[in-house]
């Protein structure tokens, strides 16, 4: 009587995330649930970031924070081994940074990069840096160190919120097969057929959101009652018409109104159903990554007077948040 056929087993994948904060760690955690391998690459493995093992605390929409750790190997070399998939998850401030570009160049048999950074033309930008396939990423989850400032709950680590289509990937084979590993591990993972069009109008809408937000100092319910809500859903507008020229979409007028509906729905509700402050994560988080919101807010209103298009609202977020990077350089002095 013939055995049965002997079934081999795949090798797991070896995913190198570049970046060891809050997004990679997360996204580290769903892939090893995946079964996969999973290093972090980081400039300083004395770092905060780096340091091993740390706690997870899952928030759900209902119920208590859930605290799980995690111990992974963090690098400093991206020559030390041979990985499937390279993940960036970085700022789009970080693309220019001569280190990075040092590491990429030490990839062995260049795996296919896929980049979570949210600026339209970073994947133009890393096809001038990097020789190998590159692969977009959408990030949809929400993650943030913890505990958040004025809180003493829950314990140092990292927080997270994974909600419906917290990864969404372009459909590039490599696209598909990250989307496929971060669904198997549990993570809410899909595909788009044109992810940068996706990513380019909820880019407008969000980074102009913030940079409205930080200039009302940072108050939910001083943004939803100023002059910059509606500012910020014009320069939302802009932005989308400007993304869309750039990668040859066809764009529809967009109209004002339904955008400063939507933001002030966001803005009333949102702090009811976060399981967490949003007020406070929101400052905490993009805080943090205000050089991104200036970096991207300057490139779409070069990209938009290059175009011929509108840009007058965008100026003026740019220009009250230079004010307010002044007014923060004089305090600090």
């Amino acid at each position: 009587m013939a055995g049965k056929p002997q079934v081999t087993r795949p090798t797991p994948a070896h995913i190198l995330i570049i970046g060891s904060g809050a997004v990679g760690a997360v996204y580290a955690r769903y892939l090893v649930k995946a079964g996969c391998l999973v290093s972090f690459l980081a400039r300083n493995n004395n770092s905060a970031n780096a340091q091993m093992p740390r706690t997870l605390h899952h928030y759900p929409l209902l119920g208590k924070a859930r605290e799980e750790r995690q111990n992974l190997p963090v690098i400093t070399d991206a020559g030390a081994g041979h990985f499937d998939q390279v993940w960036l998850c970085l700022p789009s401030t970080a693309l220019d940074n001569p280190w990075l570009q040092q590491q990429l160049d030490r990839l062995r048999g260049c795996p296919a990069l896929v980049a979570w950074t949210p600026d339209v033309a970073d994947m133009d930008k890393l096809a001038s840096q990097y020789p190998g396939s590159i692969a977009q990423g959408l990030i949809g989850l929400i993650s943030f160190q913890t505990p958040l400032p004025g809180y003493e709950t829950p314990t140092p680590g990292i927080g997270f919120l994974a909600p419906p289509r917290s990864a969404v990937l372009d459909n590039s084979d490599a696209g598909r097969l990250a989307a496929r590993l971060l669904k198997h591990g549990g993570l809410p993972a899909t595909t788009s057929a044109d992810l940068p069009w996706l990513e380019g109008r909820l880019a407008a809408a969000t980074i102009c959101a913030v940079a409205g937000l930080e200039a009302a100092g940072w108050s939910l319910k001083g943004f939803s009652g100023s002059a910059w809500l509606p500012l910020a859903a014009d320069a939302g507008i802009e932005a989308t018409r400007i993304t869309g020229q750039y990668l040859g979409r066809s764009v529809s007028r967009p109209m004002a109104g339904p955008r400063k509906l939507a933001l002030k729905t966001i803005m009333t509700l949102g702090p009811r159903v976060m399981p967490f402050d949003l007020e406070t994560y929101l400052h905490y988080h993009f805080a943090k990554v205000g050089d991104q919101t200036r970096q991207i807010l300057a490139a779409w209103i070069s990209r938009g007077q290059t175009q011929g298009l509108p840009t007058s609202a965008l100026e003026s977020l740019a220009s009250a948040l230079t004010d307010l990077s002044a007014r923060a350089t004089e305090h600090a002095a």
